[in-house]
């Protein structure tokens, strides 16, 4: 089955920019202008073998660390994330689900999955990443027709995990991004 990738100055169907709802732009402007903060604290936890194996992932070379995992606060070594998403002043706080970091490693591949409830709204905030065809993720959406996102530093987006979606790094380098699920309810509030 072929996949179709995104144009160079656009998102491939299915991935919506961050500021297709308001708060979510919000959210995105303020991790953005923290990318550099947000990619040092994450390479320290790499550097300290902070992150955890996805259970999809059986080879164990796709892993994460989390500040807000089921809606509850974890103490974690990701102080500045758990500041910029989970911070109870900050607007998008109760529309926070989970909040992490997600390390995938060269070579990983995560199998096709999808989220269980369209509840969530899933957005991802690409911090260290090639940025080339060789890392993505791909999903089929309502057109069953698989399409892919290469991942960029700073090219935020938000999609629907309930689509069946796999992903993989076939690059050279690590892969890290911000996930961070919100309640559909509480952005619509």
């Amino acid at each position: 089955m072929s996949i179709t990738t995104e144009q160079a100055t656009g998102l491939a169907p299915g991935f919506h920019p961050p500021e297709t709802h308001p708060l979510i732009g919000r959210l995105h402007a303020m991790l953005k202008k923290n990318m550099n903060e947000l990619a040092a604290e994450a390479a320290t936890i790499m550097g300290a073998r902070g992150f955890q194996a996805w259970p999809e992932d059986a080879s164990n070379r796709w892993m994460v660390h989390a500040c807000r995992w089921q809606d509850q606060d974890i103490i974690s070594s990701a102080p500045v994330l758990a500041d910029l998403c989970t911070t109870p002043a900050r607007p998008w706080a109760p529309a926070i689900m989970n909040a992490c970091y997600s390390l995938m490693l060269p070579g990983a591949r995560v199998e096709e999955h999808q989220g269980h409830t369209g509840e969530l709204v899933r957005y991802h905030l690409p911090l260290i990443s090639a940025g080339d065809r060789n890392c993505f993720i791909a999903m089929t959406g309502i057109t069953g027709k698989p399409v892919s996102m290469s991942w960029v530093p700073g090219k935020g987006f938000i999609f629907n995990d309930t689509y069946p979606h796999w992903a993989q790094n076939g690059g050279r380098q690590a892969r890290v991004v911000v996930i961070v699920d919100l309640l559909r309810a509480e952005l619509d509030a």
